[in-house]
């Protein structure tokens, strides 16, 4: 219940005030009470211990005098006179000769006892004749005490009760009231409608107190809201058209790279079959030296497939090893634009059978929109057939010319024609230069004909190009 009670306090801040304040003032009413009950307390005590000073100055002698003569009765008198002090409830003397004189009775269990002894004096003597015992009751001073707890406490309660019940009702009418009437307001508000000020229900005087200045803030804070929300709805109208023309515009535009992509697809499907018909070796190298395009005849001579040979380097990989570093140096100043591209060059290459290839290389530079270079293009012609021959051709001529040499009836001048190459003799008929040689030495000649001569005489026959084509294939 106690709880359930605290909960509902908790959820307004009127309950809240109100236990807070009735919870300070019992403190604040506690603390006063107890310093008042304090004080009453010290005073009461004080006034106890006056008795007994008053008895130790206005009974103590005659006591002692009506002692030291056994005069009982003044004894007896004497005491009685203490025993009417205000809280005190008990008196016992004793003395001399077994005088033990009691009167009164101890009846509170909170008192406070005094020990006073009773020394006769005089010139001769000075000698302790006797003892008083004095009680004094405290229970008259908590009496009173209790009594004025609860005095102090009703009067403290109740002013504390109308002093928090007023609280309350201003604070209620002041502020709470105002509140209830703004929390109604804002939780009634969209912000999709044009608001209507916010007018708290002060007549009277103008006040332009913090609550004038919240239902300000509160009025500017609708307007803004209300005004944000039409620009950003706008911005959101123009931001949705916006979008709608964006996607429309990117539906084009990918039907127009789907377009592109496809027409790009032929070209290159079109450009890699002449490639691959094409009758020489076609390669493309990027600047890191990797191989990035190569047409069948390549992968051909090669002896590698495609996907063998994309993506790998070209000079670790195809270049002799003698060859090599210049290679790659030379390509590497091409691409950083240092040197110009050699058009036309002849190098080895490695096959796959690890067997060199002579190629006759034509080149040229690939550069993008910016006219960056991005990689070399080059066409090979395999001439190691070529360059065989060439060089048996060379060694032949080098034999014939040291055969000659060593013939003597050939030395001097020897007339020959320049057209038909017969020599005159020294009878100076022309003979074929067979013959000529025959009569002259002791060498013989078998008859062939040279690659050039095939070439131009049967490079257009049919039969002549299957064959060479046979024997090309026989020497890769």
């Amino acid at each position: 219940m106690i709880l359930n009670f605290y909960k509902k306090m908790s959820n307004r801040i009127a309950y809240r005030l109100l236990f807070y304040i009735l919870l300070f003032s019992g403190i604040v009413t506690l603390f006063i009470t107890a310093i008042q009950l304090l004080i009453e307390y010290k005073r009461d005590t004080r006034v106890i211990d006056d008795q007994f000073q008053r008895i130790e100055t206005s009974f103590k002698q005659p006591l002692i005098e009506a002692l030291w003569f056994f005069n009982k009765k003044g004894l007896q008198s004497q005491l009685e006179g203490i025993l009417n002090l205000r809280d005190i409830e008990y008196i016992e003397l004793t003395g001399e000769s077994n005088i033990n004189i009691k009167i009164g009775e101890k009846i509170s269990k909170f008192n406070i006892e005094k020990q006073i002894p009773l020394i006769y004096e005089s010139r001769i003597i000075s000698r302790q004749i006797g003892n008083l015992t004095v009680v004094a009751s405290m229970s008259s001073v908590y009496s009173r005490l209790s009594s004025r707890l609860i005095t102090i406490l009703i009067a403290q309660s109740l002013k504390t009760f109308l002093v928090t019940t007023f609280i309350y009702i201003l604070f209620h009418f002041l502020l709470i009231k105002h509140i209830l009437l703004i929390s109604s307001y804002l939780k009634h508000f969209d912000f999709k409608d044009k608001p209507k000020l916010l007018a708290l229900p002060r007549e009277g005087i103008d006040f332009n107190d913090e609550l004038s200045q919240m239902i300000s803030s509160i009025n500017e804070m609708t307007l803004y809201l209300y005004s944000s929300y039409q620009k950003i709805s706008y911005e959101l109208l123009m931001r949705q058209k916006a979008e709608e023309h964006l996607q429309k515009a990117h539906d084009e535009l990918e039907h127009i790279v789907e377009e592109r992509t496809k027409s790009l697809k032929e070209e290159r499907d079109h450009a890699q079959t002449y490639l691959d018909i094409a009758a020489v070796i076609m390669v493309a190298i990027a600047p890191d030296q990797k191989v990035i395009l190569i047409n069948k005849k390549g992968c051909s001579i090669l002896g590698y497939d495609e996907k063998d040979i994309i993506g790998t380097n070209w000079f670790e990989r195809f270049v002799p090893k003698n060859e090599k570093s210049q290679a790659a140096e030379v390509f590497r100043r091409i691409m950083a634009g240092e040197i110009e591209s050699v058009e036309y060059f002849e190098n080895s290459i490695v096959t796959k059978s690890g067997k060199e290839r002579m190629i006759a290389w034509n080149n040229t530079i690939m550069m993008d929109n910016d006219a960056n270079i991005i990689a070399t293009l080059s066409s090979g012609n395999d001439i190691t057939e070529r360059k065989q021959a060439e060089e048996e051709r060379e060694n032949l001529i080098k034999k014939l010319k040291a055969a000659l040499e060593k013939v003597n009836v050939l030395s001097g001048l020897i007339p020959i024609c320049s057209h038909c190459k017969k020599i005159r003799d020294d009878k100076g008929y022309w003979n074929i230069l067979e013959s000529y040689i025959q009569k002259h030495s002791d060498a013989s000649f078998s008859h062939g004909i040279c690659p050039d001569c095939s070439d131009q005489l049967y490079g257009h026959e049919d039969w002549y190009i299957q064959m060479k084509k046979k024997k090309r294939n026989s020497h890769v």
